[in-house]
């Protein structure tokens, strides 16, 4: 009797685990399930079977992708046999990729076979009129999703034909109309064609538009009184080949409710200043806008930023809340009266700023975007998270610690960190709570390490990926002393690590707990360690992965070590390696390691056998 129950309850657990993971299973496996079942009971196979089955139909069928010749071949097959009848009703998404194929037939079939579908994605379309303007898109009726990536000879001959052949979707909400490349001869997109899509889609929420640009004269702005205002748009992602303060003049007066704003400027495409005073005037003389906006993302490779530079000063004269920004690094030189550059923009919202993303260009050489000492206490009172792009400048993370006193995350890509050699007395002045911090391919000098174990006292989360410690001295030393006293840590990554003067340095990735067993008294050391290194050589790169454990001699009032073992998976040896790691001391680099044999645990016996350096 134990044994048939001990047989019941694994099948609970099989059928368990198997619903679980049922969008994961190909089709014969069911076949498989059956035989394993080995049950007399054939109305309980049968009915788990057929709950399998339909759960298994219904997210095979949930998505559709076409991109090949063959499926529509295979599919007019299907058809012809009526295998897609009943399957058709599950499917709920369909994305046709790169099929060059007349469409005028296919898409008439896709609306007819699967008249569920949510979701419609065509990407590279190669052709525009025959299958978009003529299609009857009215057996839709679920559709709120579309997104129309046209390839780059597509010609959008008259975009209005597009917008009234789409209207006959009663529940379209979302629209991405994009383009692969913009031609300088196609200005196919006016203010007056934005107008018209709103009039034949009333409906939409959400608005994705990367298309060729008109500029606009300023004797038109009269008429965008006469404008009807899309309100149920609160969204909109813009991607164009120019852009300047007008269109984002018109922007703000058909989507008067706006709170996400998100701009993508090709190169060298933002229009350039005026160049007589008079026009630079009647520029300046435009009424501030986007007063609801709380999200703005304006990636642009622009040096000369005065566009820029008056499109956040007037969305600022309007009283917005902004709470997120991402921005590319700008310089205006042209309107002293504006804002000088984008931290003097940022500047202009920092009672309401929480997320502040700031990203620089490889040719930005003018600039000193990463100089935060003057920002004071209360530059950026509020700022929660804060991350910086940038190629390779020098700053003091001390500057951004005292100007940015709420921060909780931080993130520096790109940076080389300096500490002021008067840290020690810094520290006893500044208690940040900062949580996180990440940084990737960085510059950092050793006291770093400690000046932010100090200052940093409650960083749970500490990440480095691919960042080099500069040599205190010219020569290359052995080990490099770090110390860190964190008392919070709770995760530790440690990726590509190396020396600057020493490309062989090990390098690990490594995630840390803190032990739950000491008091609240006990300094909180590091009981389980992860670790993958990686280690290039001259003329190879080898991997090594495993579990690390570490052990602790609580009972001595000596310094306590980690003794890491974990395996090498190298080409040329098989080993277990030991590494010793001072909490408080720094790290010793004296590894050594043993041929593995039998199991891993019987290796780890044997770590004090053939010691041989690495």
């Amino acid at each position: 009797m134990l044994i048939y129950f001990l047989l019941f309850l694994l099948r609970l657990l099989f059928l368990s685990l198997l619903l679980m993971t049922i969008s994961k299973l190909p089709l014969e496996i069911f076949l498989v399930i059956g035989d394993f079942l080995g049950t007399n009971d054939q109305k309980e196979c049968s009915l788990v079977c057929k709950i399998w089955k339909e759960t298994f139909q219904r997210v095979l069928w949930k998505e559709l992708k076409i991109s090949s010749h063959d499926w529509i071949f295979r599919f007019h097959k299907c058809v012809k046999r009526g295998a897609l009848t009943e399957k058709g009703r599950y499917v709920q998404s369909i994305k046709v990729v790169d099929l060059d194929s007349p469409m005028d037939t296919l898409i008439p079939m896709l609306i007819r076979r699967f008249p569920n579908v949510k979701k419609f994605e065509h990407k590279r379309a190669e052709t525009y009129n025959d299958h978009f303007v003529q299609t009857n898109f009215s057996g839709w009726k679920l559709l709120t999703h579309m997104s129309i990536e046209f390839d780059t000879y597509a010609v959008i001959s008259d975009p209005l034909k597009l917008f009234e052949a789409l209207s006959v979707l009663p529940s379209l909400t979302h629209l991405t109309l994009s383009q692969t490349h913009h031609s300088v001869d196609r200005k196919n997109f006016t203010w007056r064609t934005l107008e018209k899509l709103h009039y034949y889609l009333p409906r939409l929420q959400y608005l994705k538009c990367w298309m060729c640009l008109q500029k606009i004269d300023y004797a038109e702005i009269k008429e965008f009184t006469k404008v009807k205002p899309a309100k149920a748009i609160k969204s909109i992602y813009f991607g164009f080949d120019s852009f300047d303060g007008i269109w984002m003049y018109f922007i703000s007066s058909i989507y008067p409710l706006l709170e996400t704003f998100d701009l993508m400027v090709e190169e060298g495409s933002i229009e350039p200043t005026p160049s007589d005073q008079k026009a630079l005037d009647r520029l300046l003389a435009l009424p501030p806008f986007c007063p609801f906006l709380k999200r703005i993302y304006l990636k642009t490779y622009e040096v000369d930023g005065m566009q820029m530079s008056f499109i956040l000063n007037n969305i600022a004269k309007s009283g917005a809340k902004i709470e997120h920004i991402e921005i590319s690094c700008f310089i205006n030189l042209h309107a002293p009266v504006l804002p000088a550059n984008q931290t003097a923009c940022t500047q202009l919202f920092s009672e309401s700023l929480k997320s502040l993303r700031l990203i620089a260009h490889s040719y930005d050489e003018c600039m000193t975007f990463g100089d935060f000492s003057d920002l004071g206490a209360h530059g950026f009172s509020n700022l929660v998270h804060l991350r910086i792009y940038c190629d390779y400048e020098e700053f003091g993370v001390e500057d951004i610690l005292y100007g940015c006193q709420s921060l909780i995350e931080l993130e520096l890509d790109n940076a080389q960190l300096s500490v002021n050699k008067d840290f020690p007395k810094h520290t006893t002045a500044l208690r940040h709570g900062l949580l996180r911090l990440k940084l990737f391919e960085s510059l950092v000098q050793p006291g770093f390490f400690e000046y932010i174990s100090n200052c940093c006292r409650q960083l749970e989360y500490f990440s480095l990926k691919d960042v080099e410690i500069e040599s205190p001295t010219f020569e290359e030393p052995e080990y490099l002393a770090i110390r860190m006293p964190f008392t919070q840590l709770s995760t530790l990554l440690l990726i590509n690590l190396k020396m600057y003067t020493n490309s062989n340095l090990l390098s690990g990735t490594v995630h840390i707990r803190p032990d739950s067993t000491l008091s609240d008294e006990e300094d909180g050391h590091l009981v389980e360690v992860y670790l993958s290194y990686s280690r290039t050589g001259k003329s190879y790169t080898h991997t090594t992965t495993g579990k690390l454990t570490t052990t602790w001699d609580r009972t001595k009032n000596d310094v306590p070590k980690g003794v890491f073992y974990f395996r090498d998976y190298s080409r040329e040896r098989n080993r277990i390696y030991r590494a010793i790691y001072h909490p408080y001391e720094g790290l010793d680099d004296d590894v050594t390691y043993t041929p593995i044999t039998g199991n891993f645990s019987t290796a780890l016996s044997n770590t004090n056998e053939n010691k041989e350096e690495v």
